[in-house]
């Protein structure tokens, strides 16, 4: 195992989230090309895009991002084999999605629809690719639960519910209007993809911060769609409140089922 390698991935990782954190603060403080990202969600109208204040996890995924990168900066210098073996296992994949990160706000601010939805897939692939990479090392410390394994869950939950709602931006940037489907019955589809994420990932990986994600997100389009009157948004909201109940029903027999998300927790290692 090559010391030198992982402090590369952990400068690299350092860089990338400074350039993702920067980004993401000029575009609110500016903020980019004169408009901030609420205005440039309305310029793109549909059922799927959610009230305001659900964009407000952002702040907690950026949060969770600093926390992880102090999080392997400490643990690299108490040689903690663990945490160390876990750099290798994400490897540059990080360092991608920050960039990418980085790219889709510039390409989203620049009202580059298409591209951003090119760049928000590179993201997501980029988190999966980690996602399942920590899924597949094992049991996890507890350490290492918290500031690796549920912060990635979370981004990766919130990033699958970006991307829907980025691609169906991106076609009503083109005049797409659901086609042969009507545009609110095109959002319930949607609605229905989102809450189907959610149930895979508690069967399959007892991941209840992911599935949190996606309920916050309907709940977001329900706050959003049931302050509407007309029977589209009613329609809508309505997919949206039975989405969301029955993924934290479900969660929470999961939560006090067996194999829960922290089900199993080895002790740390060092090399020191």
């Amino acid at each position: 195992m090559k010391l030198s390698k992982v402090k590369l991935y952990v400068i690299l990782n350092i860089f990338s989230a400074i350039v993702a954190l920067a980004l993401n603060y000029l575009s609110i403080s500016i903020p980019l090309n004169g408009k901030t990202t609420g205005e440039l969600s309305d310029l793109y109208a549909n059922y799927f895009v959610p009230a305001g204040f659900t964009f407000s996890i952002w702040g907690i995924i950026y949060l969770m991002m600093i926390a992880f990168i102090v999080f392997q900066l400490y643990q690299i210098r108490k040689k903690d084999l663990d945490t160390i073996e876990i750099i290798i296992v994400i490897g540059p994949w990080f360092f991608i999605s920050c960039l990418a990160n980085a790219a889709w706000i510039i390409f989203w601010h620049y009202e580059y629809v298409f591209l951003s939805v090119s760049i928000m897939l590179i993201l997501l692939t980029s988190l999966l690719q980690i996602y399942f990479a920590l899924k597949s090392f094992g049991p996890l410390t507890t350490k290492d639960n918290i500031f690796v394994l549920t912060f990635f869950s979370i981004y990766t939950g919130w990033i699958s519910v970006a991307t829907i709602a980025n691609v169906t931006a991106a076609l009503v940037s083109i005049g797409w209007n659901g086609g042969v489907i009507s545009p609110q019955y095109w959002a319930c589809i949607m609605i229905v993809v989102a809450s189907f994420f959610g149930v895979i990932f508690v069967y399959r990986n007892k991941d209840i911060p992911y599935t949190i994600v996606i309920i916050w997100a309907l709940w977001g389009i329900y706050s959003k769609q049931i302050s509407i009157s007309e029977n589209m948004s009613q329609t809508v909201a309505l997919f949206a409140k039975y989405g969301g109940t029955m993924l934290l029903i479900y969660s929470l027999f999961s939560i006090f089922g067996k194999n829960t998300y922290f089900h199993l927790v080895r002790k740390d290692k060092s090399l020191a």
